[in-house]
């Protein structure tokens, strides 16, 4: 009898990395963006720029491109705050974003 494989019948949750940016104004002011209308995610709500990398890309770098992509804005330096992870939701994979 061939060997059986816990892996062939059990695989581990995917896991979505994805990057935002919480930009701040020397007034105080936080950039948000109105997400598109035509999408699944969250359609017409307010959220941080950001998005998921491109096969090979750093966070680091895929956050500057969302950032050129979305608001026009090349930032020199950007800081990483935080690495948010979320598992509660049912039937979606887990999430870990970088802000």
């Amino acid at each position: 009898m061939p060997a059986v494989w816990m892996e062939d019948f059990v695989t581990a949750p995917a896991v979505t990395t994805s990057t935002a940016a919480l930009l701040v104004s020397k007034d105080g002011r936080y950039l948000l963006h109105l997400r598109d209308a035509n999408k699944n995610i969250c359609a017409g709500q307010w959220s941080l720029p950001g998005g998921h990398p491109e096969p090979g890309e750093s966070l680091d770098d895929a956050i500057a491109r969302e950032l050129l992509d979305e608001a026009g804005l090349h930032i020199p330096s950007l800081v990483p705050l935080a690495v948010i992870e979320n598992s509660d939701a049912d039937d979606l994979p887990t999430s870990r974003i970088q802000v």
